[in-house]
């Protein structure tokens, strides 16, 4: 067994709408106060007023025979409403804002926009892209049963668009959030091992190590054991698939770190194994080559 601190040091050079329902006061109130506390203008959406016509009948027809006529307005001066004409930088610039100012209304608002407003021809093909980029904000803001729908969409549309990458940003969002069953779930479901192709094999490692290192800084180190076993399998496909320690970029001394902690916090005599184990099977720099062949020769 290798000492972990051995190895450490030696490397350590909407508004009132049809079909909106208003939210409360209280939540209005909240939006108003992050958006003045982050130099925005506050701003209440309000409500549509239609055409001044005197038959309320027609009015009545014409809500039915457009009812996606829906404005989806925004707390935002910069992004102050969605429409089926906005752009994709259009709602990564809203998600983006009501990430930063933590508006639940605001991210409310985009999550009916893109689960019910708009078709799947939605941004030229990226609407994927943008259920990716919405779930992750989403549980950034503990919107978790909206986060689900925009995963769920994703998945059963857009299967066939979805990239490595953006799966493993929805899985640390899920981290985050300390969903870790839902985050195992997405890792077999979206970032499976697929002998060969790079990319994937990259990510899934990435994420794997980003469930080790949050595991053990936290101080569960099952959870973190358990995804170190599945490093030092996956470790071998990825040498055949011919990636490089520079193209994989590893995390090794945050991990190393975080198991150093754990040790010390609740003492585990199968974290050198596990941790050791798993790197040991991977493309390493020349820096760990060095450290552990020394370590080999005491």
């Amino acid at each position: 067994n290798y000492d972990l601190l051995q190895i450490v040091f030696a490397i350590a050079p909407v508004g009132a709408q049809p079909g909106i329902r208003l939210c409360s006061q209280q939540r209005k109130a909240a939006d108003q106060h992050n958006f003045a506390a982050a130099g925005g203008t506050t701003r209440i959406p309000t409500a549509i007023h239609y055409v001044n016509d005197p038959d309320s009948v027609s009015i009545s027809k014409k809500r039915k025979q457009h009812p996606k006529k829906r404005r989806y307005e925004l707390l935002s001066n910069n992004i102050s409403q969605l429409t089926a004409s906005s752009s994709t930088d259009d709602v990564i610039k809203a998600i983006k804002r009501a990430c930063n100012l933590k508006s639940i209304h605001d991210i409310e608002v985009i999550g009916s926009f893109l689960l019910e407003g708009v078709d799947d021809s939605f941004g030229y093909g990226y609407k994927g892209s943008l259920l990716a980029r919405f779930a992750v904000a989403a549980l950034r803001l503990n919107e978790h049963d909206l986060a689900r729908r925009a995963m769920q969409m994703r998945r059963e549309r857009f299967a066939e668009s979805m990239t490595s990458f953006e799966s493993a940003a929805v899985l640390r969002g899920l981290l985050r959030a300390h969903k870790i069953d839902e985050a195992f779930e997405l890792l077999e479901e979206e970032l499976s091992v697929v002998p060969g192709d790079a990319d994937r094999l990259k990510h899934r490692s990435q994420a794997l190590a980003s469930i080790v290192s949050r595991h053990f800084f936290h101080n569960e180190p099952e959870v973190a054991i358990r995804a170190c076993r599945m490093l030092a399998e996956l470790g071998p496909v990825v040498v055949e698939a011919g990636l490089t320690a520079e193209e994989v970029d590893m995390p090794w001394y945050r991990v190393l770190l975080a198991a150093d902690q754990c040790k010390i916090n609740v003492p585990h005599h199968e974290y050198d194994e596990a941790v050791v184990g798993a790197m040991r099977e991977y493309p390493l720099d020349d820096a760990f080559q060095l450290v552990f062949k020394r370590l080999s020769e005491k």
